[in-house]
């Protein structure tokens, strides 16, 4: 899964949602491990 956030204030704002919780919520149960990278380009 790849996501985009125009700035870093749109990641920030993303990372406590509740879309996010909503999100977790579901790949969690389907992946033995995650790996989570942030970038900037």
């Amino acid at each position: 899964m790849l996501m985009t956030f125009r700035d870093e204030q749109g990641r920030q704002n993303y990372l406590p949602h509740p879309e996010h919780d909503a999100l977790k919520a579901v790949f969690r149960p389907l992946l033995e491990d995650i790996i989570v990278f942030d970038y900037s380009h």
